[in-house]
Formats: structure tokens, sequence, C-alpha cells
């Protein structure tokens, strides 16, 4: 851990400079590197600047700043253009008169230049001075705050935070229990030990105090002090006076006075307000509240569930709900399945499924017959649904017949056909005798000549019998089953 110590040859040299009325600060910051240098060691006041050749860097001290009239800061900011050395020592000096003010000693650290592609860094130190007068003695007119962040300031908001909300919670003042209660024997007051808040400041007795017993009003002065360096503490006193106000010391603490008893003729009046909890207790035990056993006499029973009630009907009324009775007779009865409906077209105009115009009928009738869906039907679903559009599909396919496909409403096919000779199997006609083109004779072997005997002519289409008549009709085949017709409606809007 760093330790820091001001010079014996500081009180010589302030001596001289108030004595020649110059400003009592340092203008020089040292850095210098000391081996085996234990950083946690007491520091001899006596000790004096390093060898030059000990002395890595000399800077010139920039800033000044007050912190209040006890202590002001030096501050000095070495950029990235500055290095490379090492330092562990850091001394504060009047180059004037070449004396050593201040030693710090630190672990070691490192101030690195900007060079080569490799970022250096900024070092920025703040070192404080802390002497009585020393704002005067250094003529230092700025604060620490115009120059650096002023964490002071914050810690100081912090601490008033702080006390305002424990002002929010106590009030101006509170007391636990007895604590700083007075009471009069003699010509003596004793304020009994114990825990208090004055302004939100805390105040606690460790022994009873006393205090003449005049007639006279015995109050408490809190304040909260301390050093910008060192810890700050609660602090109060036990004053008497008719009349004290809040003030502010020469130091520039404020002081917070809170009244705690009035002594008049020997006769304490206790002027204490109780820790809010404390007052509540009270206030409940002031208050006209029932006891267990009168309130278990007086009001209803968790366990009774409601059957401690003396007038059941009342209390329904009271509540504005109904008996199983009156409720059987009001409301639907599920056993029913809605049968005990009054007036069942005015229950589905009320569910949105009169037809044809509720909206929830419509919806499911949407739902099942949608745009593009085909449906068998002797008349037009439009007739039934006003509200959708139907295409008979006789109009462009009377006359055809359902066939399943991967696509919808393709065409084709024919309820007839012709046979033609690639539709017949291979075979052999003769007539007469095996000669083509004779006349028929029906006592004459004819037909197909499985044998193969004699000449043998294939008849294309013609014959000649004993009608003569000479060229088939070539009429179509019918090859339509028996069927029945439905009328298909389709949806298109």
């Amino acid at each position: 851990m760093s330790q820091s110590v001001i010079t014996n040859a500081f009180s010589p040299w302030l001596a001289a400079r108030l004595a020649d009325n110059k400003p009592a600060r340092p203008d020089k910051m040292v850095f210098a590197w000391l081996d085996a240098q234990d950083e946690s060691a007491e520091i001899n006041p006596d000790e004096q600047l390093p060898a030059q050749s000990l002395i890595t860097h000399t800077a010139d001290i920039v800033h000044f700043g007050t912190l209040n009239e006890r202590a002001f800061v030096c501050s000095v900011v070495l950029d990235t253009t500055v290095g490379n050395w090492r330092y562990n020592w850091i001394g504060l000096v009047d180059s004037e008169s070449d004396t050593l003010l201040m030693i710090v000693h630190t672990a070691e650290q490192q101030k690195i230049k900007t060079a080569g592609g490799i970022q250096g860094n900024t070092l920025s130190r703040n070192l404080m001075m802390e002497f009585s007068g020393a704002a005067a003695a250094s003529q230092i007119t700025v604060t620490a705050e115009t120059w650096q962040i002023d964490y002071s300031a914050r810690l100081r908001s912090m601490d008033e935070s702080r006390r305002v909300a424990r002002i929010d919670y106590y009030g101006s003042a509170a007391f636990d229990g007895d604590g700083f209660k007075v009471s009069v024997n003699g010509g003596t007051a004793t304020i009994a030990p114990g825990l208090g808040y004055v302004a939100g400041l805390r105040v606690y007795l460790q022994e009873a105090a006393t205090v003449a017993a005049a007639n006279t009003a015995i109050w408490i002065d809190a304040v909260w002090s301390g050093t910008v360096t060192g810890a700050w503490k609660y602090g109060f006193a036990i004053r008497t006076g008719a009349a004290l106000t809040d003030y502010v010391d020469a130091a520039g603490y404020p002081h917070f006075v809170a009244k705690i008893a009035t002594i008049a003729g020997g006769v304490v009046t206790d002027e204490r307000s109780p820790f809010p909890l404390q007052r509540i207790e009270k206030e409940i035990n002031d208050l006209d509240v029932y006891d267990k056993t009168e309130a278990d006499e007086r009001f209803l029973k968790v366990e009774n569930n409601l059957s401690d009630l003396e007038d059941k009907e009342k209390a329904r009324e009271s509540l504005d709900v109904h008996s199983k009775t009156e409720a059987d007779e009001r409301f639907l009865q599920a056993e029913n399945n809605l049968s005990d409906l009054g007036d069942v077209e005015k229950a589905r105009e009320n569910l949105g499924l009169d037809m044809p115009s509720g909206p929830v009928f419509r919806a499911i009738i949407d739902a099942v017959f949608w745009v593009g869906r085909s449906v068998i039907s002797d008349s037009n679903p439009q007739d039934q649904y006003t509200w959708q559009t139907w295409r008979d599909l006789s109009a462009d396919h009377n006359g055809r017949v359902l066939r399943i496909s991967d696509e919808a409403m393709k065409t084709g096919g024919s309820n007839s056909v012709k046979l033609k000779g690639e539709n017949l199997p291979p075979h052999w006609h003769r007539s007469g005798d095996r000669s083509p083109g004779t006349v028929w004779d029906p006592d004459t072997t004819h037909g197909t000549d499985n044998q193969k005997s004699g000449p043998l002519a294939l008849t294309e289409g013609t014959f000649i019998d004993a009608a003569g008549k000479t060229e088939s009709a070539n009429d179509p085949i019918d090859v339509t089953n028996e069927y029945v017709t439905v009328k298909v409606w389709r949806r298109t809007a």
C-alpha cells in the first residue's frame, strides 16, 4: 500500500513563504525509481531527493485547486509523447528554494510513450497537501472541481441523500424507547443512554449524561463531519437553552438541533418522538379495537362456510346473489341440452346462427362450401345460400361423366367409337369357291379358312351377298353405360 508524508523541511519553508507573502505551494513533481523500495513502509520525513541518476522525470505542476480551508491539490498530466520510464517514488518540490515538501512511495508504475505502432499511456497524478490554513497559505483561489472530476461532491450528495431518506422515515427527530429520556432528581437532570436520530443523523449515547436542572430546555446538537482524506462520523452535544436553531459552524459543517425535554419548576415535559414502529404500536394500543375473543363472538368463522349466518335470505340480498331454487328458475339447465330455451329462433340470432344472415351460420357454411368446391344438387345452392355464387356445370359439360384426375375441370373422351381395321385381330375371308368377289353361295364353305387351303383374300370393308349389298355402313358403336343423370354445381365466388 502506498505511503505519503510531508517532510520536516516543509515547516520552515512554509514560515519563510508566509513571511515573504509568497504562495506556499510546490511547482515541480519529481518521479524516480528506487530499487528495493518497500512502498508499505513508513517514510522518513527527513528523506531527501534521490540522486539525479535515479530521477526518471520532472514535470511542471500545471493545476492547483483547493478542496477546503485545510487542503489543496497539485496535478500533472503527462500525455503519450512522454516516456519510456518507470517510477515508485514521487516528490513535490519548490524549485525556487530547491526544497522537498512531500514524498509518496508507491508500487512500480510504467510511463510509456506511443512509438512504433504501440499505443502509449497518459498519466495523471493528483497529490493533495493538507495542513492548517492550506487554502490561504497557497493563495489558490480556484477549487479542484474546475479542472478535475469532483468525487467529493458526489460523495457529499450521497451522504445528504441518505440523511434525507432517514428524515422521511424518522421525521425531524425520533428516539428508541427510553433513549435520551430526561429525568430530574433534585438539581440534576439525567439523560438516559440510548439511540436516536436528529435530522437524519444517528446519535447514540453510551452512558447517562447530566446537566443542571434549571428552568430550561434540553437539546441534542448533531453534526456530520470529517476531512477529505479521513473518515467522517456522526457527532453530537447536549445543550441547554430556551430556543436553539440549526446552524453552520466556522468549519462549514451544518448542525441540527432537536428538543428532547423542557424543565419548569422541577417538572419534566418529554419532547421526544418515538421510532415509527413504536409510535404505530402505541397508536394501535390506543385504538378502540376488539381482542381475539371479542372478535370471535362478533364475526363469521371461516370453517363454518357461512352456515353461521342468521338470515341467509338477507345475506343473499346483501350480496346480490340467488339461491339454488331462484337460480334454477332463471338459468338454463345443463341436462336439458338447451331444450328449455324459450325462444329458439332468438337464441340462434343471439349466437349468430340464424339463417341465412347470421354471421356464425354464414361462416360455417363458407367453411363447408368454399370457393372452388363442386356439389351434386337438384337445385342451385345459391337459392339457399344467397350470399354465395354458384355455376351449373351442365352449361359447359352436359352429358359428360366424372373422372378422377390430379387436375380439376380437364375434359376429353367420347360416348361412341368407330372400329378400325387396326382394332380387329388378323383374319381372312373367302367367298364362293375361294375366289374373292364371287356371289355369296350359302352352300359353299365360307368364313375364315382355318386350314388356309386354296387362294385366300382379305376383304377390306367390302363384300357381295345375294341381296347385292357391297359395302358396310361403318356405324359408330355406342359405349355409353346405363346411367342416371345428376346436376353438379361449382362455387365460383
